[in-house]
């Protein structure tokens, strides 16, 4: 093991159950060229760490303060390695500096390979019970299992790297590689990739969503078909920018899905997406969403859109869906439960979205919900009655002409109710009308829909508050010209969160 230095004094790095090499041991006698059979290393848990500040606890290593005398001649030393593996490997990183983590449960990993040859093929097998992988607060993989099985051509004087037999699996969804991928320089990285799903069950997408995978994933009746297919061809090199080409598409016919012990299905899912950049550049990539629909018991959701390019976007999209809370939890297991309420959205947006130019997309979206209710086991008491309507409107495009707006936001708990209307407009000089009154149960509300990573708890009072304001007049100290009015009572109030561990709290304030 190795237990780490300052300032990550007293934390175990690395720890090794058991190491093992197998050697010929004639090579060790009889030459220059050493022939280890196998390298086994067993049982090891690595925790590697990034602060803040940016140190990492793998950097250990002590300046070399001793003197070279003669220089050690190597160049007729050789060393080949028929196996190696990896077993039962634990490994945590925690990168603070880009807020990032990643964690590797029961790892194994074994390969071999002619790896003193000009050419040979590297064939290794890798397996993980449990990968986590986190950025930015966001979980992009949340316990996927990983199998890779890749069998590789390696040319060493063309530096050249073929995909020969593989598979690459993350829960039940296969993929397959085929193609190169060449270093013909320090520069420029050549390649042409062609992966795709051998499967054509929904299901097998179905397993990426950790949810869905976690909750008796086995025992989830589905039905449907699925096809999936990518590429990348080109050259990519970082000092000039240069990217391949690269595309996937992505299609669902009559998915369909249902808990067995709920009595409503996910159903008709079809999906036809693509995304495909000729040239490599994000500028001219199109992302066609040409159909999305699926349908939660007797409630429709469409969607369609049509993206191109990521910096200057052209957008033409629409949403709509209708959805009866009720019948949502009768289609997802959402334990201790309840959710009742119609929720309605209609969303159309075309135009260009530019910040350089101030350009948006033409823009009609309205949200409502009516008769919402939301109740936990944990807690006694439910939010009822919510009520709201919000829209969104631009018929210009242009920033200063947005109008967003939330009428009669309404809700009671424990027959306290609260009320809010907010109209938000002018992007370019945000301008707010906003009005709110009633009581407010932090404590309560977080039980029925819990914060990650944040703590909020305490009893807020709003009587009759109202303000109205504008960034320019903000920024110019021109309070004056700001009307406010109306007062706020905080009682018990804490605030903790992870970005802010050591807190604030107001026992009473007015």
């Amino acid at each position: 093991g190795v237990i780490n230095k300052a300032p990550f004094a007293g934390d175990t790095l690395v720890d090794i159950g058991s190491f093992k090499a197998v050697v010929d041991i004639m090579s060790v006698i009889s030459g220059p060229k050493m022939k280890i059979k196998g390298v086994y290393l067993d049982k090891l848990t690595a925790h590697v760490k990034v602060n803040q500040m940016g140190q990492a606890n793998y950097d250990i290593a002590l300046p070399d303060t001793t003197q070279q005398t003669a220089a050690v001649d190597t160049s007729k030393l050789s060393l080949t390695i028929e196996k190696w593996q990896l077993s039962n490997a634990n490994i945590i990183y925690d990168d603070r500096t880009s807020d990032m983590t990643a964690l590797v449960k029961n790892l194994n990993h074994e390969g071999s390979g002619d790896i003193n040859a000009d050419v040979y093929d590297l064939i290794t097998s890798t397996k993980i019970d449990s990968l986590t992988y986190e950025m930015g607060g966001t979980k992009y993989l949340n316990k996927n299992k990983i199998d890779a099985q890749v069998t590789m051509n390696v040319d060493m004087p063309k530096s050249t790297y073929t995909f020969k037999d593989n598979s690459f699996k993350i829960n039940d969804f296969l993929m397959n590689f085929s193609g190169f991928v060449a270093l013909p320089d320090t520069e420029n990285i050549n390649m042409d990739v062609k992966f795709n799903s051998p499967q054509t069950e929904f299901k097998n997408i179905l397993s990426l969503v950790p949810a869905v995978f976690l909750k008796d994933f086995e025992q989830i009746k589905t039905d449907g078909k699925l096809a999936f297919d990518g590429y990348a061809k080109g050259t990519m090199n970082s000092n000039k920018n240069l990217m391949p080409a690269y595309g996937i598409k992505l299609l669902v016919e009559n998915g369909f899905f249902q808990y067995p012990s709920l009595p409503q299905p996910v159903k008709n899912i079809n999906l036809d997406l693509k995304v495909d950049t000729k040239d490599g550049s994000v500028d001219n990539m199109v992302i066609n969403l040409a159909k999305g629909h699926l349908e939660m018991g007797s409630n429709p959701i469409d969607a369609k859109a049509l993206v191109s390019g990521l910096g200057k976007m052209n957008v033409d999209a629409e949403v709509k869906a209708k959805i009866n809370l009720e019948e949502v939890t009768k289609i997802f297991p959402i334990e201790g439960t309840t959710l009742k309420g119609l929720y309605a959205l209609d969303v159309k947006a075309k135009g260009v979205y530019d910040t350089l130019t101030k350009q948006m997309p033409a823009v009609d979206a309205n949200m409502t919900l009516a008769n919402g209710f939301a109740k936990t086991k944990d807690f006694a008491s439910a939010i009822e009655n919510i009520q709201m309507i919000a829209n969104v409107k631009n018929a210009t495009g242009k920033f200063e002409d947005t109008k967003a707006n939330v009428q009669n936001m309404k809700f009671i708990m424990d027959g306290q109710p609260f009320e809010l209307n907010l109209l938000f407009e002018n992007f370019n000089d945000y301008t707010w009308d906003l009005g709110a009154k009633g009581k407010i149960d932090l404590t309560k509300i977080t039980k029925i829909f819990p914060l990650d990573g944040m703590t909020l708890s305490g009893l807020i009072t709003v009587n009759d508050f109202k303000t109205k304001g504008k960034m320019s007049l903000l920024n110019a100290s021109k309070y004056d010209q700001m009307p406010t009015s109306g007062d706020m009572s905080f009682s018990n109030f804490t605030f903790v969160s992870k970005d802010f561990p050591q807190g604030m709290k107001i026992n009473d304030g007015k």
